[in-house]
C-alpha cells in the first residue's frame, strides 16, 4: 500500500510538472509558440521561426475558439534571437523565467510593464545593444 500511494504521489507529480497543451499564434507578424499552464495561462516562446524586428507581445492568444491569457515569458523563450530589435510586453507577463531574452544581440530596448513580477537569472545576459531598460514598480524579484 505504501509503494502504490508514492506511485501515485509521483504521477500526480509528473503531471503537473509536464505542460499541458502548445500551439502556434502569429501577432503583429511573428509566430510564436504558447504552452497551457496549470493555471489556464499561457506562456510564450519563439515559434518554429524565429521573431525579428519590434517583437510585440499579445496579453492573449488565441487557438480556434478558445483564447488563452499570456502570463509567462519561457525559459529560454527566446534565446539567441538576435534579430529581434525591440520588445513590448502587455500587462498580463507577470514572470520572465531564466534566460528568457539571453542573447537578443541587437534588442535595443525593452518596456517592463506593470504587472510583472519576477525576472528569473540571466534574463537579459549578453544583450550588448540593450541601452533602454525600464523597470516596472512591481517587480519583486530579480534573478542573479
Amino acid at each position: 500500500m505504501k509503494n502504490l500511494c508514492k506511485g501515485l504521489v509521483l504521477i500526480g507529480l509528473l503531471l503537473m510538472t509536464f505542460p499541458v497543451y502548445s500551439f502556434e499564434y502569429t501577432y503583429e507578424g511573428n509566430t510564436l509558440e504558447y504552452t497551457e499552464l496549470a493555471d489556464g495561462t499561457v506562456s510564450v516562446k519563439k515559434g518554429s521561426v524565429a521573431p525579428q524586428g519590434a517583437l510585440v507581445i499579445p496579453e492573449k492568444a488565441v487557438d480556434g475558439d478558445v483564447s488563452y491569457t499570456v502570463t509567462v515569458i519561457a525559459e529560454n523563450g527566446f534565446k539567441d534571437c538576435s534579430a529581434i530589435i525591440s520588445v513590448e510586453l502587455p500587462t498580463t507577463i507577470k514572470t520572465i523565467e531564466a534566460y528568457g531574452f539571453r542573447g537578443c544581440t541587437s534588442m535595443t530596448s525593452i518596456a517592463l510593464n506593470e504587472g510583472l513580477n519576477t525576472i528569473g537569472h540571466h534574463a537579459f545576459t549578453q544583450d550588448a545593444a540593450l541601452t533602454v531598460l525600464t523597470l516596472s514598480s512591481t517587480v519583486t524579484t530579480i534573478g542573479d
